[in-house]
């Protein structure tokens, strides 16, 4: 199949191929909504994997990836992976980290619905405090052998509790655990959580960041040894952010 403008020239297809001869450097990055992408065969298929190309949506797109790269930067991470919410983007991050028999320390006056996720976890074996995370001795009362997670929201969302991150991931390494950070009312642009010891940042990208009303989306940063753990479960649990979605998201930044 061949696309053909008004003149009747060969405009961008040739053969159902892009052909690099007439596509330019775009100032703008294009939309791609395109499922999948052609392979020449099943080995082809492996290699494109293998290579984190692109060959299927919920794998890899580059839309998505674009704005990973841009939260990467903004947050100075290593890497992140884009969510299709900021609930799932809390959601993908704890169940990649926790297993059955883990104990999570949580802020009381979280994002409601982060509350009620977390305590979806008992069903799971996995058992949660709630503590006021600005009382470092209240926290340090409930860590037990058992805690894997700290986890708290930078300025939290509606009651603007305000947590001190370093403190709190001074007293989560002091055991070994994970501080976990939703910095949604923040933002990269106000404060960067890792660089103040946060294992893992959490944002909704559907909210300030975006800040247009028309998007939802979340993001999660982090070493590339997490983020790989993380994009893995996210591949299988089908929470990988809209392509369309992940497109407006960049134009904020173009």
């Amino acid at each position: 199949m061949t696309y053909k403008n008004e003149q009747n020239t060969n405009i961008l297809y040739k053969g159902n191929k892009i052909d690099p001869n007439r596509v330019s450097d775009p100032e703008v990055m294009p939309l791609y909504l395109s499922t999948a992408h052609n392979v020449a065969d099943l080995d082809d298929l492996q290699n494109t994997y293998d290579r984190k190309g692109y060959a299927y949506t919920r794998s890899h797109n580059a839309n998505r990836d674009g704005i990973a790269e841009l939260m990467t930067y903004l947050e100075q991470s290593e890497n992140s992976v884009i969510t299709n919410t900021g609930m799932s983007a809390i959601s993908t991050t704890l169940l990649a980290l926790l297993t059955s028999g883990d104990h999570v320390v949580a802020d009381k006056t979280l994002y409601g619905e982060s509350i009620d996720f977390l305590k979806t976890l008992s069903k799971y074996g996995i058992l949660v405090d709630f503590v006021d995370i600005t009382n470092l001795d209240e926290v340090a009362l409930v860590i037990n052998a058992n805690t894997r997670i700290l986890y708290t929201e930078t300025v939290s969302n509606p009651m603007m509790t305000v947590a001190n991150i370093k403190a709190i991931a001074d007293l989560a390494h002091s055991h070994q655990s994970y501080l976990i950070v939703d910095n949604t009312f923040m933002t990269p642009v106000l404060f960067h959580a890792l660089t103040d010891g946060a294992d893992v940042v959490i944002n909704s990208l559907t909210k300030f960041a975006n800040g247009h009303g028309d998007v939802t989306l979340g993001s999660i940063s982090a070493k590339a040894e997490i983020i790989e753990k993380i994009y893995n479960l996210q591949v299988l649990l089908g929470t990988t952010g809209d392509p369309f979605d992940s497109w407006l998201a960049m134009l904020i930044s173009q």
